[in-house]
């Protein structure tokens, strides 16, 4: 049978599916030949890209030393080639994608400045609020 043994898009929709409504509850899935068990933790409050408030809507400054850019959500990581610490990057440098390939949320600096720490690695799994580097910001 054409597919057979192979993981479709759909079915991982429907696992995807299936995990966000099992917050906090064990679950054990079987989708074609695939056997996959999740140990349930409450879940991070899921937001949209679109209601993050802008850094400029924030009352008090930014502090000026080094900073966190945190996991906005838990997920598969990947980091953009050339991602070091010494690296110079702008507020909208693109630091991290977290979820599925092609349907992943981007994680942008959200400061210029210098990558001074990496605490994650390619193809990590990483959870909400999980620290993904540090930034000193530019002067």
């Amino acid at each position: 049978m054409p597919g057979e043994g192979r993981l479709t898009h759909a079915a991982v929709d429907r696992i995807l599916a299936l995990l966000d409504g099992t917050a906090g509850h064990d679950i054990d899935l079987a989708v074609d030949g695939l056997s996959l068990r999740a140990e349930g933790r409450a879940a991070a409050p899921s937001r949209s890209v679109a209601a993050v408030e802008p850094v400029a809507a924030f009352p008090a400054p930014l502090p000026s030393g080094p900073q966190a850019v945190l996991a906005p959500r838990a997920g598969g990581i990947t980091l953009p080639a050339g991602l070091v610490p010494g690296r110079a990057v702008s507020a909208d440098t693109d630091i991290a994608t977290i979820g599925p390939e092609g349907a992943g949320e981007l994680v942008r600096a959200g400061v210029a400045g210098t990558v001074t720490d990496l605490f994650v690695a390619d193809g990590d799994l990483v959870e909400y609020g999980q620290p993904l580097v540090r930034l000193t910001p530019a002067a």
